[in-house]
């Protein structure tokens, strides 16, 4: 009789403990479930929020570049406005300068003019041409009337296509740009440089109240 009870209660507690397995490994599971949820939705998020920033990005890349920056020079032929400064005696006035390159002369034509206008120029170097710019500016939107503005080939420099600035030369050219303007004023003249043949190289205004504007030359 105790034999039996004793293994009638041995059954009872094996199947309490496989009762409590089972609800542990349900639990287990369960949470294991809630944890992946969790981990899907986090991934969710990031992946929306990755293509989001993408979309940013994309948007960033597509908006045009403000234009006279070297990565987008201003077109041939076309203009650009200029923020600049006029110098008086006591004080300093602000003023607007339209700039365009009007005509592009290089090569065989450019040397021509170049050495009709004075006999000592000398002949491009080994690789290189001439290349004859004129260049239109006109002023307005002057703080005064009194005070010109300073317009000359010396605030204009040869970039080539690698970033560098070619070094500058003498020499005697036709209507060389360099005049004073006052307020409404518009001047035209000629600039000069030896660039590499067929290059296509840019030309940079150095404004006094801004970074340098740069133009295409083609």
């Amino acid at each position: 009789m105790k034999k039996h009870l004793f293994f009638a209660l041995i059954l009872v507690m094996s199947v309490s403990l496989a009762a409590c397995g089972g609800s542990s490994s349900s639990n287990t599971v369960e949470d294991a479930s809630e944890e992946d949820a969790g981990a899907a939705q986090v991934n969710g998020d990031g992946k929306e929020e990755q293509s989001d920033q993408s979309k940013e990005k994309s948007q960033k890349t597509e908006e045009p570049s403000e234009i006279g920056v070297r990565s987008n020079p201003v077109p041939l032929g076309e203009s650009v406005t200029t923020n600049e400064v006029i110098f008086g005696d006591e004080e300093d006035y602000k003023a607007s300068l339209d700039i365009s390159i009007t005509e592009v002369l290089r090569g065989k034509e450019a040397w021509n003019i170049i050495k009709e206008e004075n006999q000592f120029n000398e002949e491009p170097k080994e690789g290189f041409e001439y290349a004859l710019l004129k260049i239109k500016g006109e002023l307005s939107e002057s703080e005064t009337e009194d005070y010109p503005y300073w317009f000359s080939s010396a605030d204009f420099s040869f970039v080539d296509q690698d970033g560098g600035t070619y070094e500058s030369i003498s020499t005697v050219i036709p209507d060389e740009l360099g005049a004073e303007m006052y307020n409404g004023g518009t001047e035209e003249g000629y600039i000069v440089n030896q660039v590499k043949i067929n290059e296509d190289f840019m030309v940079a205004f150095e404004s006094i109240d801004g970074p340098p504007v740069f133009f295409q030359s083609k």
